[in-house]
């Protein structure tokens, strides 16, 4: 039995192509725990990965629902990398969860991390910064001389 952490299945995850890596690891560690080798429904235990348990239907870290994905191979499906690729499938590429149960009640959130965007920050020619710099030093300046002039009309200066 080989357990994948969290950053592990993100990692498998963008690995195999999921557009949304965190959310793909997020139904995977809710649906197995990250256990490699995990066969559930009825329910989930712990296995050896060199048999099948004999009255298990789902298998692996996305735990494939076999019954209703026939076109995988149950035995295959205790491989991560295999399991990962028919994930892939099943989710339509990484788009559609609704055939996982952890991700129609939510359960999934207690490991959905989504990772920030990334700032973008255009890059300027010279000229604009020198702008930026002059555009910044008036209104300062212009800040500085309401606030004196504010003062003054207060009486407090």
């Amino acid at each position: 039995m080989t357990m994948l952490s969290l950053p592990q299945l993100v990692e498998l995850a963008r690995r195999y192509g999921f557009p949304n890596p965190e959310l793909a690891a997020a139904v995977a560690m809710a649906e197995s725990g990250g256990n490699t080798c995990a066969q559930g429904d009825p329910n989930i235990g712990v296995h050896p990965c060199d048999a099948l348990n004999g009255t298990s239907t789902s298998f692996g870290l996305w735990q494939i629902h076999v019954p209703a994905h026939r076109e995988f191979d149950a035995t295959r499906l205790l491989d991560p990398q295999y399991n990962a690729q028919a994930a892939f499938r099943v989710s339509s590429g990484g788009t559609n969860w609704d055939p996982w149960s952890t991700y129609k009640d939510n359960s999934y959130m207690a490991y959905y991390y989504p990772s920030a965007p990334e700032l973008v920050v255009p890059r300027l020619p010279p000229a604009a910064h020198a702008a930026i710099f002059t555009l910044s030093a008036l209104t300062l300046a212009a800040a500085a001389g309401y606030a004196a002039y504010l003062d003054r009309k207060r009486g407090w200066a």
